[in-house]
């Protein structure tokens, strides 16, 4: 099942199919017990534990207060390339990614808030600074361009890391999206907050800093 209107880009991989889809596979209808029997899986040097609780996302998106997370590993990090419509596949040491939404994935669409958060140990210090760059040369390049009925958008973000990018996509029917990743050495965290409204920056900031805190610490 797939998570609805989610941005599948920059997050999930091209810049050229916004707002589409997050593509994320789910055992069917999650519930904390299916989060736990996923986080217990070993050999990870991500763990779950990088990943904000539910309660701890849902101070920040009251919205998501009653709803559920979802955690699942990651082997490669899926982002823009070198065009705003060219994609690149990085594959990384470890990952993680958590997703966070009140829907039931009974098979409706995800048309409100939903938050999805990756955390990635890269082979080496160099890809990470790579992929963290191709974020933020997107944001650059694309900015005020409309791809496939998504206008993108720069957005600021305060200093996060060593490195960091943030963006906002704005679909034609008014759904939105705001992405950024952060890089500490290898790590790299990556936040993408959608709504069917206005998402708001002070919101994305505080959704950032908790999920790379949670994942550096």
């Amino acid at each position: 099942m797939r998570t609805g209107r989610m941005m599948r880009t920059v997050s999930a991989g091209a810049a050229a199919t916004v707002l589409l889809g997050l593509g994320v596979v789910v055992p069917g209808a999650a519930s904390a017990d299916e989060t736990a029997a996923v986080a217990r899986q070993a050999g990870s040097s991500v763990t779950a534990k990088q990943l904000p609780g539910l309660v701890k996302v849902a101070r920040i998106a009251p919205e998501l207060a009653d709803g559920f997370r979802i955690v699942n590993r990651e082997k490669q990090v899926e982002g823009p390339g070198t065009t705003c419509r060219a994609e690149s596949s990085t594959k990384a040491a470890a990952g993680r990614s958590a997703i966070y939404t009140t829907t039931d994935f009974a098979g409706e669409s995800a048309d409100s808030m939903l938050v999805y958060l990756e955390v990635f140990e890269m082979k080496s210090k160099k890809d990470a600074v790579k992929v963290a760059g191709s974020y933020r040369r997107f944001a650059k390049l694309c900015a005020g361009k409309d791809l496939d009925g998504a206008k993108v958008s720069r957005l600021a973000l305060p200093k996060i890391g060593q490195q960091r990018a943030a963006m906002r996509m704005t679909a034609d029917d008014g759904y939105e999206a705001a992405l950024t990743i952060a890089r500490r050495g290898r790590t790299l965290v990556i936040t993408t907050v959608g709504d069917d409204r206005r998402v708001k920056r002070a919101d994305v900031v505080a959704m950032t800093r908790l999920a790379f805190r949670t994942a550096t610490k």
